[in-house]
């Protein structure tokens, strides 16, 4: 922090990429900061997918202008029009498209290659069709990869703290596919559609 509270780049950064809870009040606090940074840091972009309508450079620079729809079925052919972190004058913003195989499969490797410690072009290396258990990957680490994708598995929900945790049992390892490819199958399967978080004027409790 600086001598004023206000965060430098490396603290908004972590600070972005460790909040689970309370977006609204992160937000009103540090608009300038966050809007400042997710302009240049992709992977905390990423993070606030669903929030753009709150952060004004940021919509300002998302946002696809199409004459206001008349109805709930043109909104949702524009919502079609748009791609990941995207939105519509009106505020409503698409959070995710259907993936490509190769957009998964990129999406895996990367995060293989975090989870191994190797860089990417040689996780890149290792065949679709090996078993991910015959990989250097012990419990913790199957975690962390599911964790990158929330791939279904069993979970217990824990929201005691007000924040929504996802707890796999000691003794309980993730439902990961058993081969690399059919993980990046699962993938394609789980983002099949476009997911979008309304505005205050379309949102409906």
């Amino acid at each position: 922090m600086t001598e004023t509270g206000e965060a430098n780049a490396e603290d908004i950064h972590a600070l972005i990429q460790q909040r689970h809870y309370d977006f609204y009040t992160f937000i009103r606090e540090r608009t300038e900061q966050i809007d400042g940074h997710v302009e240049v840091c992709e992977q905390c972009h990423e993070r606030m997918f669903g929030w753009t309508s709150h952060l004004p450079k940021l919509r300002a620079r998302m946002t696809v202008q199409f004459e206001k729809p008349s109805n709930y079925g043109e909104r949702m052919e524009q919502m079609q029009q748009l791609k990941r972190g995207q939105c519509l004058p009106c505020g409503c913003e698409v959070t995710d498209v259907a993936w490509t195989r190769d957009y998964a499969r990129t999406k895996f490797y990367r995060a293989l290659s975090e989870v191994l410690e190797i860089a990417e072009d040689d996780a890149k290396k290792i065949q679709e069709g090996i078993k991910l258990e015959l990989l250097p990957l012990n419990t913790q680490s199957l975690r962390r990869l599911w964790g990158k994708f929330w791939v279904a598995c069993d979970v217990d929900l824990d929201m005691s703290s007000g924040e929504v945790k996802y707890q796999v049992p000691d003794e309980k390892l993730p439902k990961i596919p058993p081969t690399i490819r059919e993980f990046i199958d699962d993938l394609v399967k789980h983002h099949s559609g476009v997911s979008y978080s309304e505005c205050s004027e379309h949102w409906c409790p």
